[in-house]
């Protein structure tokens, strides 16, 4: 599934996100989504795909994974 109208924060809860990542990088991705500088590329229940691009950095690919866990 493609779905380039949601966000990127409508597909991951940030108390999920902030358990995943050390606060610097929870603050700095933070940031970089409300500069408009997340792109999600694919997204499907278990794996999001995205393009970020900090403002005035490089441009990288980002996969985030889950597993179904019952």
């Amino acid at each position: 599934m493609n779905n380039k109208s949601q966000s990127f924060t409508d597909l991951l809860r940030p108390e999920a996100l902030r358990s995943l990542a050390t606060p610097s990088n929870f603050r700095l991705g933070e940031e970089i989504a409300k500069n408009g500088g997340v792109e999600l590329v694919e997204t499907s229940p278990l794996r999001i795909v995205a393009k970020v691009q900090p403002k005035g950095g490089q441009r990288r690919t980002v996969e985030l994974c889950s597993t179904d866990k019952d």
